[in-house]
């Protein structure tokens, strides 16, 4: 792509840019940012069985970990704390505990349980949440998540596609393509990931090509119910 601001070197998915920001962040700046969204900890789901993910100490971390990082490797993390991240990215910056019951009534229809959001931390300010946004919208409008495009709903987001691991390296048969979307991306009300487990490359195998349909159609007719 040439020379590309931030924003432009985000919508068009370069691993380059990641790993220059990686490098501008320091192992300080880019474990800060990884702990800030919840990786490497349990979200504390109301359901057992929670894996925490995988992150590696601070200390253990070298200089390749500011390459790898901000691309996505090196680290491990679970759908829903993927789910997680993005919710405090597009939300106004708040990392909230995830929960499976809205709401809890009685036979005579009175309210017994009524679901409150539980703040966790603020991972982002709300200026950043909001230029986030921007971008993200701009991913589905103009770059790698163009498949998610909806006419009844803007619809933002950020295409994944990665390598899985095998006997301790990283495959180049095998990957995982995602698409995480929320929408309305003006003033966001769901937000949705889809992940496609070894796609066929033959077939394309991007989460933009694999994933990202999906979401548009699962955010156009919630929104739509």
């Amino acid at each position: 792509y040439g020379i590309l601001t931030f924003d432009d070197a985000l919508v068009h998915s370069s691993n380059i840019w990641a790993a220059k920001v990686g490098l501008r962040e320091g192992l300080d700046g880019v474990y800060a940012a990884v702990s800030a969204f919840g990786f490497g900890e349990r979200t504390r789901i109301d359901m057992p069985g929670e894996s925490p993910g995988l992150v590696r100490p601070r200390k253990v971390l070298t200089r390749d970990s500011l390459l790898s990082i901000p691309m996505g490797q090196e680290i491990a993390v679970t759908p829903l704390q993927l789910l997680t991240a993005y919710t405090a990215m597009v939300n106004g910056g708040t990392l909230l505990r995830p929960q499976t019951v809205a709401k809890i009534e009685n036979a005579r229809g009175e309210p017994l349980y009524a679901m409150q959001p539980q703040a966790v931390r603020r991972a982002i300010s709300p200026q950043t949440s909001k230029a986030m946004r921007e971008i993200l919208t701009r991913v589905v409008d103009e770059g790698t998540g163009r498949k998610a495009w909806c006419k009844e709903y803007p619809i933002g987001g950020k295409t994944g596609t990665a390598q899985k691991v095998e006997n301790g390296h990283y495959s180049h048969e095998k990957c995982v393509g995602s698409f995480c979307g929320f929408a309305p991306a003006n003033n966001p009300r769901l937000v949705c990931l889809v992940t496609v487990d070894e796609p066929v490359k033959s077939k394309g195998y991007y989460g933009g090509t694999v994933a990202a349909p999906a979401v548009r159609e699962i955010l156009r007719r919630s929104l739509s119910a």
